[in-house]
Order: structure tokens, then sequence, then C-alpha cells
């Protein structure tokens, strides 16, 4: 149990400084690389997959291009990480997660799709914001402070892109994540 909360008190202490750091400070901690896009989604999903187990949720992909883009593979993984873990706490049992990629000319837009509880309307506007919790307690085990969407915000507009969201209470959630498709 020391050890779980340590680790977790550390998680805590990191998304803390990457929030609080001088933005020209942070990007001199990217380090750019080329990532093969369907191997790294591979990887993301299997490091989802325990957590989604225990609730009986299917995660499953769709439109995986086989691509080349050029970001922070640890930042990127975090980010997705977060998106997805967040789309099977919130999720109902035996419910679903689609990892949803459509690729243009200039960027690729990555979809994380569930149909979990759903946020309301007067909270949407609000779920990137620092400490911003729609869920209070019960939902997250209490383990949630409100971090996890601002980092997922700040990790998209440190590689260019954007993230958005929509969702209908009771009925799920779709986050999206669009990222420039830069020459690898």
């Amino acid at each position: 149990a020391i050890d779980y909360e340590i680790k977790h008190l550390a998680g805590i202490l990191t998304d803390l400084s990457l929030l609080t750091s001088q933005s020209w400070e942070l990007k001199s901690r990217i380090a750019y690389e080329k990532i093969k896009l369907k191997p790294f989604i591979k990887t993301v999903v299997d490091r989802c997959k325990a957590l989604s187990y225990k609730k009986n949720i299917s995660i499953t992909t769709r439109n995986v291009p086989s691509l080349t883009i050029v970001g922070d593979k640890v930042y990127l993984e975090k980010m997705l990480v977060n998106l997805i873990k967040n789309s099977i706490i919130y999720g109902h049992e035996n419910g679903r997660t689609i990892i949803d990629i459509k690729k243009s000319k200039q960027s690729v837009v990555i979809n994380i799709i569930d149909n979990g509880i759903g946020i309301s309307g007067q909270d949407l506007p609000h779920i990137f914001e620092r400490f911003y919790r729609v869920d209070k307690f019960h939902r997250s085990g209490g383990n949630s402070i409100g971090l996890g969407l601002a980092i997922v915000k700040w990790i998209a507009e440190l590689h260019g892109g954007e993230v958005s969201a929509t969702s209908k209470k009771d009925e799920g959630s779709i986050f999206s994540v669009s990222l420039p498709i830069k020459t690898a």
C-alpha cells in the first residue's frame, strides 16, 4: 500500500511539474523522434488492457493508417493513455472504447470514443482546466485530482495540435486529438 501511494504521489508531482514549468523550459525537454503510428497505438492499447479487463470493457482500434509521425513518444503515450484510461474509469461495465483515426493531408485525428457516463453540458467547457473534476469522487475512486485532461491539452498543444471533446450525459464521450503531420 505504501509503495502504491508513493508511486501515486510521484505521478502527481510529475504532472504538477509539467503544468507549472515555463513553456521554454518544457520545450527543451521534448525529444522529437519518428514514431510509427500502428505499433505505437498497439503499445498504448496494451498498456490499458489490464484496467479495461476489470470492467470487461473492450478496446478496439479502427482505421489506423501506416504512417510515421514526429513527436515525443513518452509525452504522446502519456496523452493517449490518459484519454483511454478516462474512457475506462468513466465507462460502464461491459462497455466499449474505440480508437478511431482519421488522416488528412496535414493532420491525423485520433478519436477516443466511449459509451460511458458522459459529461454534462455545463461541465464540458471546463474539463481541460487544471484541477477541474466533473466527478468529485465516486467513479475515479478518489484517485483523480483533475490534472489528466489539462496535461492532455498541454501535450497536444506542445506538438502543434489541439484536443476537443463532445459528450452527452449518460451516452458517452468522444475526445479528439488533432496532430499535424510533420515531415518525418
